[in-house]
């Protein structure tokens, strides 16, 4: 859900474009907490999040595999759903 709020904020309204959100996702936030992560250079860690940029869905929070119901997005319609999420060669998140 994060990034379908994060393109409907910064990237619809032209703030930011894909590279620039990438950026803000990826190396800025390993380099704030000191690790050497962030980057798809050779020799690094590749953990990649692959997402569908068009894909669009409806923010639904009986589909939260939190318990936690609280959301004030419920029923927004997003755009940007992430299909899958690979750390360390292995694949820990498939969209359903």
């Amino acid at each position: 859900m994060r990034t379908g709020l994060y393109i409907k904020a910064l990237i619809e309204p032209g703030i930011l474009d894909w590279p620039g959100l990438i950026r803000l996702m990826t190396e800025k936030p390993a380099k704030v907490i000191g690790i050497d992560k962030g980057t798809l250079t050779k020799g690094k860690q590749g953990d990649v999040t692959i997402i569908d940029p068009d894909a669009e869905y409806v923010v639904d929070v009986n589909k939260f595999r939190s318990k936690s119901k609280n959301c004030p997005y419920n029923g927004w319609k997003l755009r940007g759903k992430v299909l899958h999420t690979i750390v360390g060669s292995e694949i820990r998140f498939s969209a359903d």
